[in-house]
């Protein structure tokens, strides 16, 4: 909800502005100097964005990993990249001309570096992961073609926000008093809410099943590796619910997580 709000509210800035760019003040040399609210708006509301979408997958990754240095390094990025962005947006509030520009060259700089810095990071991190749990899964096919869909799935988006960002970035280096950058930079909040999107749709198809499975997969692995027995290795799973809050939320109940220990028990007690 909170997500759909403000993104609502980068929408109708945008078209404000391109009102007011476009038609309202067409040709008029002393307006178009200046930089009006609907700029740092959409600038502050495509960091918001960010942030959350961002803070959605490091969440997922960490819940998968269990890998605290990993998620609180990609945690440090978001926030430098988030308050990098309010700066941009706060310094050009009160600056309004375009000829202030050169007094803020670093706050834009650490955005879109810490910005492709963050992408890139959660989408090798979570390569990384489905790519040590393909070479586990190698009998489990139905959990492989889910497991590739989700892959995918990273790798599209993973790619297209860091591409914009870095193609901005350079843009921004080769020539930092034009606009050429904005171009870029103008679609990647929507870019950020359709990476959300297309990972939460295609939990009603199941491929975020795969998530929990491998956690619950890991959990009995560590368990027999640790010579538990089937029941100590049930508790385990049973204590740590399948997807976390979200997945209460969603309405899957305590027959999941039981799905999803007979299939561990079935891999790991059953031999």
């Amino acid at each position: 909800m909170v997500k759909a709000l403000i993104d609502t509210l980068s929408i109708v800035g945008d078209y404000r502005l391109y009102l007011r760019y476009t038609i309202t003040h067409a040709g008029d040399l002393e307006y178009l100097d200046n930089i009006h609210w609907p700029i740092p708006l959409h600038g502050f509301t495509t960091g918001v964005l960010a942030a959350l979408v961002e803070a959605f997958l490091v969440v997922r990754y960490w819940r998968f990993t269990q890998n605290t240095l990993i998620a609180l390094s990609l945690s440090f990025g978001i926030i430098i990249s988030f308050g990098s962005v309010f700066i941009c947006s706060l310094l050009l509030t009160l600056y309004t001309s375009f000829e202030d520009r050169p007094k803020f060259k670093i706050p834009p700089a650490l955005w879109l570096v810490t910005e492709v810095a963050v992408d890139a990071g959660i989408a090798s991190a979570l390569l990384w992961e489905f790519r040590k749990a393909r070479k586990t899964l190698t009998e489990t096919q139905s959990v492989l073609e889910r497991l590739n869909r989700l892959t995918a799935v990273t790798i599209q988006s993973g790619a297209a926000a860091a591409t914009l960002a870095g193609a901005a970035l350079i843009s921004y280096y080769i020539k930092p008093e034009s606009n050429i950058y904005t171009g870029f930079l103008y679609p990647l909040g929507r870019v950020y809410v359709i990476t959300l999107v297309r990972f939460l749709l295609p939990m009603s198809g199941s491929v975020w099943d795969v998530v929990d499975y491998l956690t619950a997969f890991q959990i009995s692995l560590s368990g027999r590796q640790e010579g538990l027995s089937l029941q100590q290795t049930r508790l385990r799973i049973v204590g740590r619910p399948a997807g976390g809050e979200s997945r209460r939320q969603s309405r899957i109940g305590p027959q999941t997580t039981r799905t999803v220990f007979v299939r561990c028990s079935e891999l790991f007690y059953s031999i």
